[in-house]
């Protein structure tokens, strides 16, 4: 009896076995999933063969150990798997949906964070997975970046259509009324009292100028919805806690602008090491006189240099060329120094051009304050 309903479901007519007959009997009109198998060779009672390859998916399974599987095709799927595993589920499913003469759609939102894993290695699977397949699939990327295309590796965009469709962004009037509508609490809330009085409130916010132009700002910096919701569930985390109803605010929209808004790389300097901040600075000296790009050599003969000339100042702050060495791949991982534009492909790592990206008056700054620094390194950066 399951096999003739599975039978229908992926092969669109295809016989199953009468009353509680194994399957023998039944027929697979579309070539399908639901194929029978001989009474000499069957392996434990009816139903398609993706049924009986899921071990514990009948009758008397393990409980413990069951897995779900996907509804119409019955491919288990494992929650938890590995990448391996879900590839293999992939080409599974795929195989089972060819059989059964199905079609798939593959909707993947914010298309641009899955071209910026490594290699890419998710998108060039599936792509490759549905070329070598005879399904009929679809694959829709969804994202607000223009360049998303560009971002695509060559093996992965050969394997693309390059259809593109250009949605419009909110108008003015409908961002706001999708901010609106974010926060608002239904109308079946359990408490109408805290209900009425919170939606008021949320009015209120909304009509109040500030709301409008935070809102208006950062659906222009960045077109997307999903962000705009962020924004709205941090301003509700930030209602502060006492007595009284909740109530919403333009002031939580504020701070949750100014919580959400990225942070320049330079803001981590005041916490950089001695070292680290003694390297910007060399690279700052090598910046201010014209030899950008530099590479760690450039960098770390200027910084033994400058110490050597004023020796008693630099007391505490001398440094090998392992430890400057790694110091040096630290501020490159944390974007405070970037690689040149194609200069340096190849290089070992202590030749590789390299420009730095604080500005000298955020690192003065910092070097000012910094609590581990002697005085000698400040006379050094400001120096003409």
């Amino acid at each position: 009896r399951d096999g003739a309903v599975r039978g229908e479901q992926l092969g669109g007519g295809g016989g199953g076995a009468p009353g509680g007959q194994d399957g023998a009997g039944g027929a697979d009109a579309a070539g399908g999933a639901a194929r029978a198998q001989p009474r000499g060779r069957d392996t434990g009672g009816g139903g398609s063969a993706a049924q009986r390859r899921v071990p514990h998916g009948g009758p008397g399974g393990d409980p413990a150990h069951r897995r779900r599987a996907v509804p119409g095709v019955g491919v288990p799927l494992q929650p938890g798997a590995s990448f391996s595993e879900n590839l293999s589920f992939l080409r599974e499913m795929l195989g089972e949906l060819q059989r059964g003469q199905k079609s798939v759609v593959f909707v993947l939102d914010h298309f641009d964070l899955f071209l910026q894993r490594q290699k890419q290695t998710l998108i060039y699977n599936l792509l490759d997975a549905l070329q070598s397949s005879r399904v009929q699939a679809l694959v829709v990327g969804m994202s607000c970046r223009h360049d998303v295309v560009e971002l695509m590796e060559k093996r992965s965009r050969s394997r693309f259509s390059h259809r593109r469709l250009v949605l419009p962004a909110p108008s003015d009037d409908h961002a706001l009324q999708l901010a609106q509508a974010m926060v608002r609490l239904p109308a079946d809330f359990p408490e109408a009292g805290v209900r009425d009085a919170w939606n008021e409130s949320v009015e209120a916010a909304f009509a109040a100028p500030l709301t409008k132009s935070l809102v208006l700002r950062e659906m222009q910096v960045v077109t997307s919805v999903g962000h705009l919701a962020k924004v709205m569930r941090t301003a509700a985390a930030l209602l502060p806690g006492g007595g009284g109803p909740p109530r919403f605010s333009p002031q939580l929209v504020e701070k949750a602008v100014a919580l959400l808004r990225p942070r320049p790389a330079h803001a981590v300097v005041p916490a950089l090491s001695p070292l680290e901040v003694v390297l910007l600075v060399s690279m700052q000296r090598l910046e201010a006189a014209g030899r950008a790009p530099y590479n760690f050599h450039q960098v770390y003969s200027n910084y033994l240099q400058a110490s050597k000339l004023a020796a008693d100042g630099w007391h505490g702050l001398r440094f090998g060329f392992a430890p400057a060495l790694n110091a040096f791949e630290g501020l490159l991982a944390l974007g405070l120094a970037i690689a040149a534009e194609n200069r340096g492909r190849g290089c070992l790592r202590d030749y590789r051009p390299v420009q730095t990206v604080v500005p000298r008056a955020e690192l003065v700054r910092c070097v000012r304050e910094h609590q581990g620094l002697p005085q000698a390194v400040s006379h050094w950066l400001e120096r003409d």
